[in-house]
């Protein structure tokens, strides 16, 4: 994995595996401080930097900002991992809309499930593509690149005006166009995605339009195919549906590809409980969980394996550094960028075996956490730290506590489970024998005489919850879209 890797190399680069450094490490990192009086005293080595009395000022420089990148890169890949976790818990709410089991039977246009299993990574399937042109068998990918931007420039006007009269029917007030795509993104984007075809390449002439929730969505895509249907040449729905992967790290939306003045252009559609968790900087949280590979990396933890002890004992260091501004106590709850920096230092010292300081760190983020009303105690990111917690208590053979805490993590995974969920036979054999009976006996049996039972009874429960969310569609587009009947 791309990120391990990196971090294997920054533990190369920090530590040299001369037998000298090697004393030397075990020698400055035995112990790092102790408790007194419910207080950490620090009791760091003079230098944390792997600093040698035979090394040059450059070197302990160098050295320096290695261990700089590795914890701007570690950070990174926490904040990755959280803003994951806050887009999956968001598309969980989303999926309990009653109307979104209606979105779910939606086809889209164009819409390639290859696109979005691999992520549009390189190789992957994309039917909308710009127009080839005659000459662009005789011009390099740049020229093509160069005229397509011309192209885009020409068509922005048309896609201001198309954004403007979306928005301005449906009462939305957050939509913006514009700038067009520059030459040397878009080459990237051509190589990374689509194996060098540039002509895969859909937004050099680009807008977007945040809506408030599916059924707003559901109007604007009934009120764009309505009225600019000739021009509509893909609709990706594929994201926002439940049997479908999202983008790499978490993301979901809505993307439409219009052809205009002879130029493919898109349309992002973002729904705005998603677009909040990152705003702007969502692309950036996309593009590094592609390179990164977060999506199959599990805990944040893991990025630190593999890593020595002197590694973690500077990353420590520049982590105390980080969070030295605003001790812990006066933390508040929508400190993001704070409670990152504790969070990651948290880690740092459950990876050290610092387990006290671990403890302090995730109790504290608990509870602000808890106090934060967009996440709360049963958000996936606060179980996240509770289990944590619980470890580190369970290293310190604190058992009481750490059953506490497990009683937290059982907890918020009982309010958190879907009613749907099925009782298991034997809750069933205490509540109700003879229904019990026909589960363990009958059914069994019926499968027997026809094997297609439980696909037809799947189908049959999909088509009604199918129905069920159309209803709901239909009652809130006459309630608040009824002039869609006009168009």
């Amino acid at each position: 994995m791309k990120a391990l890797a990196k971090l294997d190399q920054i533990k190369l680069e920090i530590c040299p595996s001369s037998p000298a450094a090697e004393t030397k490490v075990s020698e400055e990192t035995e112990r790092f401080g102790e408790y007194v009086n419910d207080s950490f005293i620090e009791d760091y080595p003079e230098s944390l930097y792997t600093v040698y009395e035979d090394e040059s000022i450059d070197t302990k420089t160098e050295q320096r900002l290695v261990i700089k990148d590795s914890w701007d890169f570690f950070r990174m890949v926490c904040s990755l991992l959280r803003d994951k976790r806050k887009y999956d818990e968001v598309f969980r709410k989303m999926q309990l809309d009653p109307v979104h089991p209606y979105l779910d039977s939606m086809m889209g246009l164009s819409d390639s499930v290859d696109d979005v299993s691999n992520g549009e990574s390189a190789g992957a399937i994309k039917y909308v593509s710009q127009v080839t042109k005659e000459q662009y068998y005789h011009m390099s990918s740049k020229a093509i690149i160069q005229d397509l931007v011309q192209q885009a420039e020409m068509a922005l006007p048309s896609l201001a005006e198309i954004c403007k009269a979306l928005a301005a029917s449906l009462g939305i007030s957050e939509y913006a166009v514009g700038p067009v795509k520059e030459v040397g993104s878009a080459m990237s984007k051509a190589e990374v995605k689509y194996d060098g075809d540039v002509l895969k390449v859909t937004d050099f002439c680009r807008a977007m339009i945040i809506v408030d929730d599916i059924p707003t969505l559901l109007a604007l895509l009934e009120l764009a195919t309505e009225s600019f249907s000739p021009l509509i040449k893909r609709v990706k729905l594929s994201t926002l549906q439940t049997y479908r992967a999202s983008k790499p790290g978490g993301y979901r939306d809505c993307i439409i590809n219009l052809e205009l003045k002879g130029h493919v252009c898109e349309i992002a559609v973002h729904l705005k409980q998603m677009w909040d968790i990152c705003g702007v900087d969502g692309f950036m949280h996309y593009r590094n969980s592609l390179e990164y590979s977060i999506d199959s990396f599990g805990y944040p933890i893991n990025a630190l394996v593999g890593l020595d002890h002197l590694t973690v004992s500077n990353l420590i260091k520049t982590a105390e550094e980080a969070v030295s501004g605003v001790p812990l106590e006066t933390l508040e709850w929508h400190n993001e960028k704070v409670m990152l920096d504790y969070f990651c230092e948290s880690l740092l010292f459950m990876h050290h075996g610092l387990h006290e300081l671990a403890e302090r760190g995730f109790r504290s983020l608990v509870k602000l956490r808890c106090q934060n009303p967009e996440i709360g105690p049963d958000h996936p990111e606060t179980v996240m730290l509770y289990q944590y917690l619980k470890q580190t208590l369970h290293e310190q053979k604190k058992t009481p506590e750490a059953d506490v805490v497990a009683g937290w993590i059982l907890n918020s995974e009982q309010n958190r489970r879907n009613t749907d969920v099925p009782i298991s036979i034997w809750d069933q054999l205490m509540l109700d024998p003879f229904e019990s009976f026909n589960k363990l006996l009958i059914e069994p049996i019926e499968e027997l005489i026809d094997p297609s039972l439980k696909e037809r009874e799947l189908a049959e429960k999909l088509q009604k919850e199918v129905s069920a969310g159309m209803n709901a569609w239909m009652k809130i587009r006459e309630q608040r879209f009824k002039f869609l009947d006009g168009v």
